[in-house]
C-alpha cells in the first residue's frame, strides 16, 4: 500500500477523541436508562441483547484477537468477511487499531511502552491501585494514543479486503446497534419495539461485551491465578474466562499467545475454542493452532 493511501486512511478514518468518549460513556449512560426502564422489558428484547452478546463477542474472541491478530487458525474469506463485521458490531475500535494495540500488548507486555499494562504504572510512588486498574480498564482508550499499523499491523493493513472492513468500522457499529432493533421492531410492529431494541441489543449488549473485554486487560492482569511463570503478570480468572467466551484465562494465553485454545483443562470452560472445533468439521476453519505440551514451563 502506498504511504498517501496509509495517510489518508489515518487522517480521515482514525477515531476521534470526541468520538472515543461517546462510543465509551454514550452505551453506560443508556445501560442506566435501560435498568431505569426494566419494567417495560420483554422477551424479545432479552433474546435480541443475547443473541448480539453472543455474536458480537465471538466477533472480538474469534475474529479479532485468535484470528486477526494471533492468526491461530485459517479460514475461508466469507467468515474472514463476517468475523471482521461481527468485531466492527461489538464498538471496541477498528480492525486495525484493535490488532495494533493487542500485539503492541503483547511485544512489552506489562513493561514500560504497554499500551495498557496496570502494573508499569504501579512502580510510580504517587499511582495508586486504582489509578492504575483504571488506566488498564478506561485511562489507555480515552488518552486516543495512536498505534503504528506499519509496525505492528502490517499484514492486514496491505491486504485491500481487511483494509476496507477497517476503513467501514462506523457501519459495523452502525449495524450493531440498527438490527437488534430492526428485529424486535419487526416482531412487535412498533416504534417502541424498535426503541427496546436498540436500546437492548444495541448499547446494553454494546456496554457489557466492551468493559468484558477490558477486564482482561485490568483484573486479568492483577487478580487471579498464575498456572505459567510468563515474564509477565497475566493471571488466569475464571469470572472473565466463562463471560468472555475463554478470554479469561489469560495467564495460559500469553504462556502459548498463538494457541486457538485458551482454557486447558476440562474445567477451564472456553466457548470460543469449542465453536471454532465445530466450525473446523465443517471446514469453515483449519489449520487450527495448539501448544505441543500444554504443562511445559508451568509452575
Amino acid at each position: 500500500m502506498e504511504y498517501n493511501q496509509i495517510t489518508e486512511f489515518n487522517a480521515g478514518h482514525a477515531l476521534t477523541k470526541f468520538f472515543i468518549y461517546v462510543q465509551i460513556f454514550l452505551p453506560i449512560l443508556m445501560t442506566i436508562l435501560a435498568i431505569y426502564l426494566w419494567q417495560d422489558v420483554t422477551g424479545i428484547d432479552i433474546f435480541v441483547f443475547f443473541l448480539m452478546y453472543f455474536l458480537t463477542a465471538i466477533g472480538i474472541t474469534i475474529g479479532y484477537h485468535r484470528y486477526f491478530t494471533h492468526r491461530a487458525f485459517k479460514c475461508k474469506p466469507w467468515f474472514q468477511v463476517l468475523l471482521a463485521i461481527l468485531g466492527g458490531m461489538a464498538g471496541q475500535g477498528t480492525l486495525l487499531d484493535w490488532v495494533a494495540t493487542h500485539r503492541h500488548h503483547h511485544q512489552q507486555t506489562d513493561q514500560i511502552g504497554d499500551p495498557h499494562s496496570p502494573n508499569t504504572n504501579l512502580t510510580s510512588p504517587t499511582m495508586s491501585k486504582f489509578r492504575a486498574f483504571w488506566h488498564a480498564h478506561l485511562g489507555w482508550i480515552l488518552q486516543n494514543v495512536p498505534q503504528s499499523y506499519n509496525q505492528y499491523a502490517f499484514d492486514w493493513l496491505n491486504n485491500p479486503l481487511t483494509f476496507k472492513l477497517s476503513r467501514w468500522y462506523l457501519l459495523w457499529q452502525a449495524l450493531g446497534l440498527l438490527l437488534p432493533g430492526i428485529i424486535t421492531g419487526l416482531w412487535t410492529q412498533s416504534v417502541n419495539g424498535l426503541f427496546m431494541g436498540i436500546l437492548w441489543g444495541g448499547f446494553v449488549r454494546m456496554c457489557v461485551v466492551q468493559h468484558l473485554t477490558y477486564s482482561i486487560n485490568s483484573f486479568c492482569h492483577m487478580m487471579g491465578k498464575r498456572t505459567y511463570n510468563t515474564p509477565d503478570l497475566s493471571r488466569n480468572n475464571w469470572v472473565f474466562g466463562l463471560f468472555s467466551f475463554g478470554e479469561g484465562w489469560h495467564n495460559n494465553h500469553h504462556a502459548f499467545p498463538t494457541s486457538v485454545r485458551q482454557g486447558f483443562t476440562w474445567w477451564q470452560i472456553d466457548i470460543s475454542y469449542y465453536i471454532i472445533i465445530f466450525l473446523s468439521k465443517l471446514g469453515i476453519v483449519w489449520d487450527i493452532k495448539l501448544p505441543k505440551a500444554l504443562t511445559e514451563n508451568a509452575k
